[in-house]
């Protein structure tokens, strides 16, 4: 074989490779998912399908963060194994569904 040959090969197989990976990227949503709750659940919704784990702030304790557009409304516990953790859950201010989940360790020694 030539070595304009191997090249041209080379290249076709590159640009191949790329346009497969870009299209296997592009169709794959992302899943994001946290244990019951879902993106864009309503805050009902997460406490719904949390089996009872999940529960509503009280107005006094949401917390509004206008310049994510978001308020933390609900909380639970979460706990696998000698694993337990605080959750808070984030819902957008205009769509009312959630878009930031976070968690911190309940004991400091995990």
């Amino acid at each position: 074989m030539t070595q304009h040959f191997r090249k041209a090969t080379r290249t076709r197989l590159a640009g191949a490779l790329a346009g497969a990976a870009l299209t296997l990227l592009t169709a794959l949503p992302a899943q994001a998912h946290w244990e019951y709750a879902i993106w864009g659940m309503t805050r009902d919704e997460v406490i719904a399908a949390s089996r009872g784990a999940a529960r509503a702030l009280p107005a006094e304790r949401e917390r509004d963060v206008p310049e994510a557009r978001m308020t933390w409304r609900a909380e639970a516990r979460f706990e696998d194994g000698p694993l337990a953790l605080e959750v808070a859950f984030a819902f957008d201010n205009v769509t009312g569904g959630l878009i930031c989940v976070t968690y911190a360790a309940r004991n400091a020694q995990q």
